[in-house]
């Protein structure tokens, strides 16, 4: 345990996550693939190229199926921590060495489109579906198992996207951005929990300094444990970005610095949605924890 002085804070409703852990931490590494000549709208270029195609951004985006993802399992394969990846299912064709070691490792796939640059926000009903079902079907017949989870592509959806993530029994989403905790998400075609996602990723800071990263992610763990007991801390690298030395020597550190505390929960959203349903809740307010 750091020697640093932890309150010990309190929660009304007396639930911690299991083990009487504090915190729940989970790992998402985002595991993208473009369509052919197409790549992220972000790179690291920052000349202007005065209208041609960024050649060079493209094949900056395949550094993530490469490189980025092996260089990430390694070191949760070390500290012992099952990941989350979310990836699209095109990365079955493009990079199946990467979702072999990813299984052999006992990590998580959570589907995330066919292909990064076609969202699922943008479909029409009957696209959007018959999208939802091909990524799941990809995974499926590439790993003999069906993703419990969905990420929709830059976690934009519609509010027809629960109901064909339910109907495909998908069991826990990756996309709302007004929880905290867990909450049950309640359809026509099934129930599925909501997963609380960062807000805060690794490509904020293709700008800045890497440091930037280990800093916000340890002062945030640092306030929901020492004054949030039951709280959840989602980090999220972009295999192409946060697979790169010059910024995984930061994720690395903030490993190695978090395993330090002994009442910590690393986890995947499979086991949060796990173990919020059999608690049989149907969400947890912030209010009725410190009110």
């Amino acid at each position: 345990m750091p020697q640093n002085k932890i309150a010990r804070g309190t929660n009304n409703i007396g639930l911690l996550w299991p083990n009487g852990k504090r915190i729940a931490v989970y790992v998402t590494g985002m595991l993208e693939v473009w369509s052919p000549g197409k790549g992220p709208e972000y790179t690291v270029q920052t000349t202007s190229l005065h209208g041609a195609k960024d050649h060079g951004g493209i094949v900056w985006s395949t550094y993530g199926g490469k490189i980025g993802v092996f260089r990430i399992l390694r070191a949760l394969n070390e500290f012992g921590i099952k990941g989350t990846f979310a990836a699209n299912g095109m990365i079955t064709e493009a990079y199946p060495d990467a979702i072999a070691e990813i299984v052999k490792g006992g990590h998580e796939i959570a589907a995330h489109g066919v292909w990064q640059d076609e969202q699922i926000n943008t479909m029409s009903s009957d696209e959007q579906q018959r999208t939802i079902k091909r990524t799941l079907d990809m995974f499926e017949k590439a790993t003999g198992r069906r993703p419990a989870g969905w990420m929709s592509q830059v976690l934009a959806f519609n509010q027809e996207t629960p109901e064909f993530l339910a109907q495909e029994g998908v069991r826990w989403w990756g996309d709302l951005k007004d929880i905290d905790l867990p909450k049950m998400v309640h359809t026509s075609r099934g129930d599925l929990v909501a997963v609380p996602v960062s807000e805060f990723t690794d490509n904020r800071l293709l700008r800045g300094t890497p440091n930037d990263f280990f800093d916000i992610q340890k002062d945030t763990f640092d306030y929901l444990y020492s004054h949030e007991p039951m709280s959840v801390l989602n980090i999220i690298l972009h295999c192409q970005w946060g697979g790169r030395p010059l910024i995984f020597a930061q994720f690395r550190k903030l490993l190695e610095y978090i395993s330090q505390f002994e009442d910590v929960w690393f986890t995947t959203p499979a086991e949060i949605a796990d173990w919020f349903i059999g608690q049989g809740l149907d969400g947890i307010s912030y209010r009725s924890r410190y009110f």
